[in-house]
């Protein structure tokens, strides 16, 4: 299960990057950040989990991608259609 903190929108190369401050279960007190991109139509280009700053090369499990992107656009509907 993943705890949401915030999701922040960035214009980015023509379309948006969205910064999601998340926690995980098993891991409560480490605050990691998904980088979702978009493309200018909402299209998801990549979506990868940062640590610190740095790309975690993360795996998503089942489920947890698609619990990403559905906050990210109950946060900002605007740019996902």
């Amino acid at each position: 299960m993943i705890q949401f903190d915030y999701a922040q929108a960035e214009p980015s190369g023509g379309g948006w990057e969205v910064y999601v401050g998340l926690r995980f279960q098993d891991e409560p007190d480490e605050l990691y950040v998904a980088r979702v991109r978009l493309s200018a139509d909402g299209a998801v280009l990549a979506a990868d989990l940062l640590f610190n700053g740095m790309d975690c090369r993360y795996e998503w499990r089942p489920g947890e991608r698609d619990a990403v992107l559905q906050y990210v656009k109950e946060q900002h509907p605007e740019l996902l259609p």
